[in-house]
């Protein structure tokens, strides 16, 4: 059994492995040396200052890894050299920015310490660089650097140090014009170094620890930046050499990161082919690095050896893990594997896990080569052994309940000796016939492997059922006490239907078996509901809940009584405890809307028994109601009539108002001319302002239950007419002729008669005979004397005036006269002996009798 789970895990792990970790174009024996672990795993951080004028080296005295100034990168090209640069080097995944191309004078540093061993001897950093080149002295200048010190703290002066600042015409760097817009000064050169390989030997420092450190510096006067990419790798420090069995060609490998190579055979590449080659010749390379530094390595030809060789785990059919044990012995590692199983498959992994079709017997092929394509092969026969056959049966049951599992596994060879069960939980046991609790319905897959004594194992997972059953479950809406609260359930079924329901609510009260109930809970508290279901009779689940019920507010309120038309001021008095009322909603009983204030104040237009209803509203949501009646007092109707309407006449206002629930109290009137108000049912008042013909009459009635109602009403005052007339003189027994001009007074101002018109015209001539009519009319006096004529004229609103005026009429004189007879032709002398009644004669007229002309004169 433990043979089983260890083939299988080594399998897991391989593919693991393979899958996460694809083949790179460069390798290093130094872990995270080039940030392919995406952390700064084994490097040291530092950040500084430029200082002015304290250049060089480059000092960073504050520990740690500051984000942004530095900065793992993964993909893309450098703004600043006009994305010419990639901030990746080539065949690598990561690499590292150091620095930025902020300004500040800052600096920053990263170190890497290892040890020193034949596979860590030849140390190889590749760098970047991108530095602003503001012209300014050396030291002030944007810098990068680079030191190797040994354990002790030493720097490595001879080839362990390199130092570059921005500058022109420095070899390997390219110049591109800054055309970003963050900098001080867009338009300075940018002197960048595209990716730049550099080997160091470190041989002569077998055994010991070094540390390599790489500084960036920005300028000195705060104004421009510098910062490099870096990714390194170590390896072994050696020519490889790879010459196959049988080849004409041999091929030699000198190591990476140096500028240039010279071969003995006076060839200048990192590789070279020798044709014919004789072993044990000695062939000579000597690189040299960036700044100038040369090692020489000496290669002896040898003819490359490789043992392939592989071993297998139990070589059960259904699964037989290989491994690799294949080796080197002069020449570059195996680097290629090619298995051929004998069943016409093949693979190119290292260590496959093959399956076979059928038991027998295999001749298995395994090649192995380097990258030279130098190989060797190695076949063996193997015999596949049988496996054995798992299986199980079991007794279905209801979740949460027991099951039993009853192992029927068989082997056709030897006997099974091990069980591991794997449950849905991940849980696993060894025993044979083992029992498991499914706390989920539905199907899940239970697995069974088996180990027979011939080390061969097999897996079955087979997928396992519970009755059917379900998956109790309920909602409700949270409520207040008193109120209903509706259940609803949501159990869900896997397989056959729900039969019943039962509710407990938690209060003491009955169960229900309805499927959507509805409980109301008196008092407020929390209570546990639980709802038991059952499917087909059989198998049943349950859930419970706690249910909030909350407090009721106590809604009250107070009033003031008053009488219909006034405002009835209303006051709350509700209660909540527990927390604060929110929201009132105030019905007045009367179809009016309803008010939202704390304290309204409402007016009723009737008197009435009103039913006014208060809710209050908590912050949590509950309501609370109440109910009083609100009595509006009875108000007197209140009523009166005007007569005689007329200008400077009296008028009489007359209160008809009345109340029915009692008596009037008092009744104050406002005559609307500024006039001082009077009381009284019954009043006189003079209007004479001749301006005015519209006043404003109001008349406020109290009621002996205090209520108070107010008439306004608009009265006219009619202008009041002008009787004229001239007084005549005349004698009795003649018609004595008499004309009004009356006419309806202005007032100065009012715009003349405001609508009268003078419609009777009554004259009484004091002589004691009837009245006449008329604006002109005539009358006879019999009688001489001192007569007193009255008109009197009365206008269409009934309002009248009158004048009068002395009428003298004269008595009749008494006419008489002398004369002397006179002879024909001879004047007569006519003497006037009249006497007049009162007065004098101011008039005569003689008539002759003869047909003369009649004579005036006395």
């Amino acid at each position: 059994m433990l043979r089983f789970q260890i083939l299988i895990c080594i399998f897991l792990c391989y593919l693991s492995f393979v899958s996460v970790n694809p083949a790179l174009s460069q390798t290093s024996n130094c872990i995270n040396a080039d940030f392919e672990l995406n952390s700064y795993a084994g490097w040291t951080g530092k950040t500084g200052n430029q200082p002015v004028g304290g250049c060089c080296p480059i000092v960073c005295p504050v520990p740690g890894i500051m984000p942004g100034r530095h900065t793992i990168m993964t993909a893309g090209t450098d703004p600043n050299t006009n994305n010419l640069l990639s901030v990746v080097a080539p065949g690598g995944a990561y690499s590292v920015r150091l620095g930025n191309d902020n300004i500040g004078a800052e600096a920053e540093q990263l170190s890497y310490s290892f040890l020193v061993t034949p596979q860590t001897q030849l140390f190889i950093y590749r760098y970047a660089v991108v530095l602003q080149d503001p012209g300014h002295i050396p030291t002030e200048q944007p810098r990068f650097e680079i030191r190797v010190f040994d354990q002790n703290g030493l720097i490595d002066t001879t080839c362990g140090v390199y130092s570059v600042y921005a500058g022109s015409g420095i070899p390997g760097f390219h110049d591109a014009v800054d055309t970003t817009s963050n900098h001080n000064a867009p338009q300075d050169t940018i002197r960048w170094r595209d990716w730049t390989a550099v080997g160091i030997d470190l041989s002569s420092k077998l055994g010991n620890t070094v540390t390599i450190e790489f500084s960036t510096g920005d300028c000195a006067l705060n104004a421009h930046y510098g910062y490099a990419y870096i990714d390194c790798m170590c390896n072994s420090f050696y020519v490889t050499n790879d010459y196959c069995p049988g080849s004409i060609n041999a091929t030699l490998n000198a190591p990476a990161g140096f500028a240039t190579y010279l071969w003995s055979t006076g060839a200048t590449t990192k590789s070279i082919t020798i044709n014919n080659p004789v072993v044990g010749d000695s062939v000579f390379v000597t690189m040299t690095t960036e700044n100038g530094c040369s090692v020489t390595l000496i290669s002896t030809m040898r003819i490359t050896s490789i043992g392939a060789a592989f071993t297998q785990l139990d070589s059960c059919y259904n699964s037989t893990s290989f491994f690799d044990s294949s080796y080197i012995i002069v020449g570059t590692p195996v680097s290629s594997w090619l298995w051929n199983f004998g069943d016409s498959t093949t693979s190119t992994l290292q260590n496959p896990v093959h399956s076979f079709p059928l038991l027998g017997n295999y001749t298995v092929t395994l090649i192995a080569a380097n990258q030279a394509g130098c190989k060797d092969t190695v076949i063996k026969q193997i015999t596949t052994k049988d496996i054995p056959y798992p299986h199980f049966s079991y007794t279905p049951q209801c979740p949460h309940s027991t099951t039993f599992f009853t192992d029927s596994s068989f082997t056709n060879v030897g006997s099974i000796v091990g069980w591991l069960w794997n449950f849905p939980d991940s849980s696993t046991t060894t025993n044979q016939n083992p029992t498991y609790t499914f706390n989920t319905p539905g199907i899940q897959n239970v697995s069974l492997a088996v180990t027979a004594n011939t080390g061969c194992s097999n897996i079955i997972t087979q997928p396992v059922s519970t009755l059917p059953s379900p998956d109790a479950g309920f909602t409700f809406i949270s409520s207040c006490s008193n109120t209903t609260v509706v259940f609803s359930d949501t159990s869900k079924v896997f397989g056959g239907n729900i039969t019943s329901w039962t509710w407990y609510f938690g209060d003491g009260s009955p169960i229900s078996t309805i499927k959507n109930p509805t409980h109301t809970y008196a008092v407020s508290g929390i209570y546990n509901a639980s709802l038991v279901v059952v499917v087909n009779g059989n198998c049943k689940d349950s859930v419970s809940f706690p249910v909030s019920t909350m407090v009721l507010p106590t809604a009250d309120f107070t009033s003031v009584t008053n009488c219909a038309n006034a405002p009835v001021s209303f006051t709350d008095q509700s209660i909540f405890i527990g927390g604060m009322l929110t929201g009132y909603s105030w019905n007045f009983g009367d179809g009016s809307p309803l008010d939202t204030s704390l304290n309204p104040s409402h007016v009723y237009n009737l008197t009435d028994t009103f039913a006014v209803i208060l809710t209050v509203t908590t912050n949590n949501g509950c309501t609370g109601t109440i109910t009083k009646n609100v009595i509006t007092k009875a108000l007197p109707t209140v009523a009166f009539t005007v007569t005689n309407a007329c200008r400077n006449q009296p008028v009489q206002l007359s209160s008809q108002s009345l109340f029915t629930g009692g008596s009037i109290a008092s009744l104050v009137w406002n005559l609307g001319d500024f006039s001082p108000s009077v009381s009284g049912q019954n009043i006189t008042h003079i209007y004479s302002n001749n301006f005015n013909n519209n006043y404003t009459v109001t008349l406020i009635a109290t009621a002996s239950n205090g209520c108070i109602d107010t008439l306004k009403q608009s009265i006219t005052i009619h202008r009041q007419p002008n009787a004229i007339f001239q007084a005549p003189t005349g004698c009795p027994g003649l018609p004595v002729n008499f004309n009004s001009t009356s006419n309806i007074g202005n007032g100065g101002g009012g715009g003349g008669g405001n609508g009268s018109t003078i419609t009777t015209t009554i004259w009484n001539f004091g002589d004691g005979t009837p009245i006449d009519t008329g604006t002109s009319t005539a009358h006879t006096y019999q009688n001489g004397g001192t007569y007193t004529v009255i008109l009197i004229v009365t206008t269409n609103f009934g309002c009248t005036d009158s004048a009068s005026h002395q009428v003298v009429i004269q008595s009749t004189p008494v006419a008489n006269f002398s004369t002397i007879d006179q002879c024909p032709n001879v004047p007569f002398a006519f003497t006037d002996l009249s006497q007049p009644a009162n007065g004098t004669i101011n008039n005569w007229s003689w008539n002759f009798g003869d047909g003369s002309a009649v004579a005036n004169g006395q």
